[in-house]
């Protein structure tokens, strides 16, 4: 097990620490909600990383961890499952690119503010561009 996971997880786990001590003896402030939410996102993912660690380094887990990576890395490189989460992605990015033009245009049949309405529309224009360059730049590298 590399060690990376473990020193990534104390980190995380350090990071939460320190924000949970300042929302409590720290100034109070408009985003205590998103504070409290950063503490449990760095806590929670902290302590899976270094509980990850000390499980798959235990010598009895030793045989069970060189199978699962194997396995990954079998999954990894196998053409089909490539080939098959190239295609869901694709799938995904149109389905996402017209949920949320749909949601652009019912959000301005319901006359809501006209600034979410253009973040919404650059939003698309943005996702729209990307997959556009990254297209061009995948098919000259390839």
């Amino acid at each position: 097990m590399k060690k990376d996971l473990l020193y990534v997880g104390i980190g995380y786990f350090a990071f939460g620490v320190i924000l949970m001590l300042f929302g409590i003896f720290g100034p109070s402030f408009g985003y205590e909600s998103f504070l409290w939410g950063m503490v449990g996102g760095c806590i929670v993912p902290g302590i899976m990383m270094i509980s990850k660690y000390i499980y798959w380094s235990r010598p009895e887990n030793k045989e069970k961890y060189e199978t699962k990576l194997k396995n990954e890395e079998i999954n990894r490189n196998d053409e089909r499952k490539v080939m098959l989460r190239d295609k869901s992605g694709r799938i995904t990015y149109v389905i996402s690119l017209c949920a949320l033009f749909i949601i652009t245009f019912v959000f301005a049949l319901l006359k809501v503010d006209a600034f979410v309405i253009v973040t919404l529309w650059i939003l698309l224009i943005f996702m729209y561009v990307c997959g556009v360059v990254v297209f061009n730049i995948l098919n000259k590298k390839l």
